[in-house]
């Protein structure tokens, strides 16, 4: 905690939100090590765990007038660290090297007969979230997913446009990610992020 008080947790906000580095610099102090435990649990990386957290306490600085007006900072802060772990995440799944690190990490992090029962459960659970999109998305997810179709093809195959396509899918892993952050943990995150290489 910063401070036993709202009252002075505001003013301390009003203070870096006046250019006051020492105020900022508190913050940092607080609630570094619990958005780098965050970070690295997802990121697997030490390093990477902590060019995230620098990122956004940048972002923070960078937008500091906005801290004003906020209410509550842990929950201003883990909203902009959750959003920027995930999409820089994302990213990462376009690096081959990346997406092999997480799967290795998650095979070896879940190769005994208890982790690998929740596998199965996460597994599951997917088939559930599929289950739940509406037709056309789950049709060109299957398609792209279960049958490795490209979009150009899945375009074809329902005799919508290549954009269609796409939008559909944009939206249907926005519903999974949803779905499955709401019923499991980092291995799930880590298999969509892994699946969204394609």
């Amino acid at each position: 905690m910063i401070a036993a008080q709202h009252d002075n947790e505001k003013d301390l906000l009003l203070q870096v939100a006046n250019g006051s580095e020492l105020a900022f610099r508190q913050l940092f102090d607080a609630y570094w090590n619990k958005i780098f435990q965050v970070a690295r649990m997802l990121s697997k990386s030490n390093v990477l765990a902590e060019e995230l957290v620098q990122d956004i306490f940048l972002k923070i600085w960078l937008n500091r007038r906005d801290l004003a007006t906020v209410g509550k900072f842990d929950g201003y802060l883990f909203t902009i660290a959750r959003n920027h772990i995930y999409n820089e995440l994302r990213k990462k799944t376009r690096e081959q090297a990346f997406v092999e690190h997480l799967e290795q990490h998650f095979l070896e992090s879940y190769s005994l007969p208890e982790q690998l029962l929740i596998l199965k459960e996460t597994t599951e659970l997917i088939h559930q979230a599929v289950e739940i999109l509406p037709e056309q998305q789950r049709a060109v997810y299957k398609l792209s997913r279960n049958e490795g179709l490209d979009y150009n093809t899945i375009a074809e195959k329902l005799g919508i446009s290549r954009s269609t396509v796409k939008n559909h899918m944009t939206q249907a892993l926005k519903t999974l990610r949803l779905y499955l952050s709401n019923h499991a943990g980092e291995l799930v995150l880590a298999a969509i992020l892994i699946k969204e290489i394609k």
